[in-house]
């Protein structure tokens, strides 16, 4: 059994690896299941076993990107010693310098256009919310639900900020924009929020977070 479990976990990583090739090298929308199917030399219907859609495959290669580069980051930065609200918004702040990469923004782009993908998770972003401050803690589920709604819908949109050259905008801007719109709703007062961002800000400015070819992370000091 736990044989078969290996196994099956091994194929798993191979076809998220191979995917997360294929979508660098020629984006999510071009790459169908048999393309990645016969760059890992396996049958074609592995695939949806694993990845039940092309959405949930898109989906996963994200969130690998994304994991990889927060928890390196927080082993070099020793996140453990941090403030709670102090870690999530160094997050937010990494998530999105990294749409600095053109093809990892394009990436979500394509999948957030997609038909039916819904790559952002409530729960996900429910637990980054509640993070920020213990003021998230007073509200209802009812609340905390609308602004972690508002707060995706955001995410969605500022990828389109970051595509779009002609309005200039920085990541960092972005970063203090988000955690702006989520904590003012919990009642922090400007300075509150200003003096978090800023911490956040400082903190990532200590390393160099990229990603490079095939969407390898890389996170060095600078």
């Amino acid at each position: 059994m736990a044989t078969t479990y290996q196994a099956g976990e091994q194929t798993k990583q191979l076809i998220l690896a191979i995917s997360k090739n294929l979508f660098y090298k020629n984006g999510y929308t071009p790459t169908t299941y048999s393309h990645i199917s016969a760059a890992a030399g396996m049958n074609r219907a592995l695939i949806p076993y694993h990845f039940k859609t092309k959405q949930s495959l898109g989906k996963a290669v994200i969130y690998e990107i994304l994991g990889s580069a927060y928890s390196d980051i927080d082993d070099m930065l020793g996140s453990s010693e941090l403030s709670e609200d102090l870690t999530s918004a160094l997050h937010i702040v990494i998530y999105y310098r990294l749409l600095n990469n053109n093809q990892y923004a394009s990436l979500i782009n394509e999948l957030i256009n997609d038909n039916g993908s819904d790559i952002f998770d409530i729960n996900d972003e429910l637990i980054s919310i509640k993070a920020l401050g213990k003021n998230f803690r007073k509200l209802s589920d009812k609340e905390l639900k609308l602004i972690c709604r508002s707060t995706i819908a955001l995410r969605k949109e500022l990828i389109n900020c970051m595509l779009d050259t002609s309005d200039n905008y920085n990541s960092d801007e972005l970063a203090a924009f988000h955690i702006e719109t989520a904590m003012t709703h919990a009642g922090y007062t400007k300075k509150n929020i200003a003096e978090l961002t800023d911490a956040a800000i400082q903190l990532a400015n200590l390393v160099d977070c990229r990603i490079g070819d095939d969407f390898n992370v890389s996170v060095s000091y600078r």
